[in-house]
């Protein structure tokens, strides 16, 4: 897979989301930009059930009830899903994944985890703030990725000549956080800005139409925390 892919990251990974309406856009990432904005309701709502779902990484069941209703989320942008066990012995709920095939360009991977590694707290909003085990790491950052897709979808990118786009999300921490501005990561009490939901899921979602993205060189494929 290392060789055979080229990693999805972008500056809201790297630096945290910024301000994506200061840019100057063209008119597709100007769309991208209004197809995220229009569901930031339901990307909030989104992520409140997924944080209100129990999947430490031991929960085997939870971890695969988050894997259920991700796999009808991805149904929606035109992906196609399945699950990769593991041995027994190990105790983890495997892996999903999630593809869409292209016509051309470079192919894309993208990296997340459905666990939370503790058992914890249910979502809570305070104004832009929200509180719950992984609502920062990692559900936010799945979601993000997950209306990025949806923005594509809108866009009809795939259907232009875009290429292959793979979401993998392994049972191992990759990525954590993807772009969501929170503390507390694998431990009680932690926090996201809900306000960095939106810019970071707009930065990803015009990446993957950018020159960038076929410039990454495949060590950057994994990035493991």
């Amino acid at each position: 897979m290392r060789n055979a892919m080229t990693s999805f990251l972008v500056p809201a990974l790297l630096w945290g989301p910024f301000p994506v309406n200061a840019q100057k856009l063209n008119p597709e990432e100007q769309r991208i930009v209004a197809s995220v904005d229009a569901r930031v309701d339901e990307a909030n709502q989104l992520l409140e059930r997924f944080v209100n779902m129990p999947s430490a990484t031991q929960n085997i069941a939870g971890v695969r009830q988050v894997g259920d209703v991700f796999q009808q989320e991805f149904a929606a942008p035109g992906f196609t899903t399945r699950r990769v066990g593991m041995p027994k012995e190990m105790q983890r709920a495997g892996h999903l994944v999630a593809e869409h095939p292209g016509k051309q360009g470079k192919r894309i991977l993208l990296l997340g985890h459905l666990d939370t590694v503790i058992e914890g707290e249910r979502f809570r909003r305070n104004g832009t703030t929200a509180n719950g085990t992984g609502v920062n790491d990692m559900k936010g950052g799945d979601v993000i990725l997950l209306f990025a897709l949806k923005a594509l979808k809108a866009l009809d990118a795939a259907e232009r000549g875009a290429g292959d786009i793979s979401y993998v999300a392994p049972y191992v921490a990759v990525l954590d956080g993807l772009g969501i501005m929170g503390e507390g990561s694998h431990a009680p009490g932690e926090t996201a800005d809900l306000d960095s939901l939106a810019p970071a899921a707009q930065a990803h979602g015009a990446a993957a139409l950018s020159p960038v993205a076929a410039e990454l060189t495949p060590p950057m494929t994994e990035f493991v925390c």
